[in-house]
């Protein structure tokens, strides 16, 4: 069951982010779904909205610690977006998703965005973990305990500072 601080939505045209662009943008009907479920699933139009203050707060400041498991046939999609409602150049964000079938870790300080790619499959309908871990500027994603990719931001900002709600 969801706790406190989650909301379920669901809506058939919503707007896209990934990677901290916004790549479309359709004004939609959103429904609100409020029954207790137990594992969340996803069918290509729904997400999960946390504004719930101590799940925002692992995911900004000077340390961003993300694990997750995931299954997709998609090539393309977003698994995790924070930032501010607003997307300007060099706005803060972090973001966790998938290009062409690699996971893509993004995220900007303040001074530059940084992308860390790991190349694979991960598009093939088997269930992979995911841990993407940020320490002041410096990135790291490993896929499935293979090796990791590392990456650093530009510029001298080390902190994410954001307001806006967390979206899986």
């Amino acid at each position: 069951m969801l706790g406190a601080g989650v909301t379920v939505v669901d809506s058939n045209n919503h707007s896209q982010l990934f990677a901290g662009v916004l790549t479309c943008c359709y004004s939609s009907l959103v429904s609100v779904i409020t029954e207790a479920i137990e594992i969340p699933q996803f069918i290509g139009r729904s997400y999960l909205v946390y504004d719930n203050r101590e799940i925002l707060k692992r995911v900004s400041g000077s340390r961003s610690n993300i694990f997750m498991r995931f299954k997709t046939v998609v090539k393309d999609g977003l698994l995790m977006w924070r930032g501010d409602g607003t997307i300007k150049t060099n706005s803060d964000f972090i973001s966790l998703g998938l290009r062409d079938g690699n996971i893509v870790f993004s995220y900007n300080l303040g001074s530059g965005m940084v992308t860390i790619i790991v190349n694979g499959s991960f598009n093939d309908g088997r269930w992979h973990r995911v841990k993407a871990v940020r320490d002041g500027q410096s990135g790291k994603v490993t896929v499935d305990d293979y090796g990791a990719k590392t990456g650093k931001s530009p510029g001298l900002m080390r902190q994410l500072n954001i307001n806006g709600v967390l979206y899986v």
